[in-house]
């Protein structure tokens, strides 16, 4: 008799990874919690992997902590001379801020590759990458497309639609790495 596989996406792990992150970007939305969002994201993200059947080391994404705070530093940086570079105002507008910031983060957790084969015995090198950088598509553009062609009431200082322009397309953006995390895992 065939043994039935069970679809990855109703695993505990994949719906923490999609759902967690998205909740620890709701607590950071409280004042002044921002602050700590990248340890509660991380936390979450530790929790999904840590449930996954395939990993053997979880503590080691805690080590990605300063490794993704100094990553993201240097993406940012990076990014910024590239913006530069192409022409575009030093006075960012809306777009241009929640564009730099979410690729930033994305190339940011791209050297996390490096922990992945540590983590997962089995790990197959550049889902990791390949799947970080097809998120910052997915995210970017569902969230242009939520700025440009929805009525929703986006303006940088408000907290609702700043919330909800992001809830959407970090559910994207987290089915797609967590598609990668899990294609990365298999044998």
């Amino acid at each position: 008799m065939k043994k039935k596989s069970k679809l990855f996406l109703h695993e505990p792990w994949y719906q923490i990874w999609i759902f967690l992150p998205i909740a620890a970007y709701g607590l950071g939305m409280m004042e002044e919690m921002i602050y700590y969002f990248p340890i509660f994201l991380l936390a979450s993200q530790y929790l999904a992997i840590r449930v996954h059947p395939a990993s053997e080391h979880p503590a080691w994404w805690w080590a990605w902590l300063p490794g993704s705070i100094l990553s993201y530093g240097v993406s940012y940086k990076i990014l910024e001379s590239v913006f530069i570079r192409l022409g575009l105002p030093t006075d960012y507008s809306y777009v241009q801020n929640v564009t730099h910031f979410i690729l930033s983060y994305y190339i940011s957790q791209m050297p996390a590759e490096v922990l992945m084969a540590l983590i997962f015995p089995q790990w197959r090198i550049g889902w990791w990458t390949c799947g970080n950088g097809l998120a910052a598509i997915g995210w970017m553009g569902l969230f242009l497309i939520l700025y440009y062609f929805t009525s929703f009431p986006y303006s940088p200082g408000n907290r609702f639609s700043f919330f909800w322009g992001f809830v959407g397309p970090s559910f994207i953006g987290n089915c797609i790495t967590g598609y990668f995390l899990h294609a990365g895992t298999e044998d």
